[in-house]
Formats: C-alpha cells, sequence, structure tokens
C-alpha cells in the first residue's frame, strides 16, 4: 500500500480503492477520464511488474479460483494434508472442482499418532509433539510415494490460548518430484480467522511454486 501512494504522488493520473481480508488485498484502479488506454495499462503493468512476487491474480477472482485455474491448464493434480485447518483447504479448492476430481488426487488429515503413522512417519518424530518441520517435511515426502499427483500441499500446526488470545505457529510445505519446501509461520486472532488465514497463505504459496515452472499460466495470474 505504501508503494501505492508513492506511485500516485508521482503518476498523478489515477486513484485507487483496496480491501484487506485475512491477508489478501484487493486492489481496484480508478484513472482520470482523460488517460487514454494505452497509458493505464503502462501503469497497471509497471506496478505489476515491480510487486509481481505478491501478486496472484489481476482479476477479482479468490485464491483458490485462481490455483484452480493454473491446475487446470497446467494439467496437474494435488494432494492435500492438512491438520489444524479441518479440512478447510480441501473444501475451498474443491467448490470450483465441481465433482469432476480434475484438481484433488488426495486430501488427508492428520488427528491423532495413527493417522501420522498411516503416512509412515518415523515414530521418534511424533515422540513428543506432532508438529514440526521435520515431520512436516516426511509427511510430504511420504506422500509422493504414495500418491498419483502431481503436488503435495501441507498444513501442519496447533491453536493454542495465550493470555486469552489464540495463537498458531504452523508449517507449510510444498512438494513436487523436484523439491520439498517447508516455511514456518505464526499467526494469532480468532480460531477463525487462524484457519482462513493460513488456508490463504498455503494457497498463494502454492501458486507462487506453480508460477516458477509456467511461462504462461492463465489470465488471472501474473
Amino acid at each position: 500500500i505504501q508503494y501505492l501512494k508513492e506511485y500516485k504522488l508521482s503518476n498523478n493520473v489515477f486513484d485507487y480503492l483496496f480491501q484487506i481480508e485475512n491477508g489478501d488485498c484487493l486492489v481496484i484502479f480508478r484513472f482520470l477520464s482523460t488517460i487514454n488506454k494505452s497509458i493505464q495499462e503502462n501503469i497497471v503493468s509497471t506496478f505489476v511488474k515491480d510487486l509481481k512476487s505478491s501478486f496472484y491474480a489481476l482479476s477479482d477472482v479468490s485464491l483458490a479460483q485462481a490455483v484452480y485455474e493454473i491446475l487446470s491448464l497446467q494439467n496437474k493434480k494435488i494432494s492435500i494434508i492438512e491438520s489444524f485447518t479441518a479440512g478447510s483447504i480441501t473444501n475451498e479448492l474443491t467448490k470450483f472442482d465441481n465433482g469432476k476430481n480434475n484438481l484433488i488426487e488426495d486430501s488427508f488429515m492428520l488427528i491423532s499418532k495413527n493417522s501420522f503413522s498411516m503416512l509412515n512417519i518415523d515414530s521418534k518424530l511424533i515422540e513428543n509433539t506432532l508438529v514440526s518441520p521435520e515431520i512436516a517435511y516426511e509427511a510430504v515426502v511420504n506422500m509422493l510415494t504414495i500418491s498419483d499427483c502431481n503436488i503435495i500441499i501441507l498444513a501442519l500446526g496447533e491453536i493454542t490460548e495465550e493470555n486469552n488470545l489464540f495463537v498458531c505457529s504452523y508449517f507449510t510445505s510444498i512438494g513436487d518430484n523436484e523439491a520439498v519446501n517447508v516455511y514456518k509461520h505464526k499467526v494469532s486472532g480468532s480460531k477463525d480467522f487462524i484457519k482462513e488465514y493460513s488456508k490463504n497463505t498455503l494457497i498463494f504459496e502454492l501458486i507462487k511454486k506453480l508460477r516458477q515452472n509456467a511461462l504462461n499460466i492463465s489470465n488471472y495470474a501474473v
């Protein structure tokens, strides 16, 4: 947003509106009526180029819809591993699948130690905790060996209460046959906010991963 303010001052031909929800920001440009189309497009293109790592779409679509379009164009399927997000990631992505099963190969919930053992997680890793970067990594690696999907995504964490505030330190992971990456996050707020924010974070990380290997993924993605 600070970038937008500074850019507007240097190009005083547009105004903008923005709306932020759960870490997701929608920006709408409004140009002066006297500014021709080519100048408008040039300004938007410059803005997108400078901040492309933060963009997932150039139109008003949800993260889930954007990732579904990308997966469809790339003809890829994903498998999902969730714990504290309680199936919200799977539910969000299946909204755009229309029962065709073109998007999700498998969906797995990690709730108890028994569910972790079903993914062949080393018993020593889950002896004292069910949340660690090592567990996140091994879960994705093991899922890659049993699933026919192209890419695995994972959200692993636990929501606790600290000083009357819900807090979640969690890990996301994205893996394919080339690499498995694990990321650490921390968020606080209501339980619903934590789940929504974490879901959007992982889906955005998936979009960035898919973008790395594509030259032209869709008009939804930058």
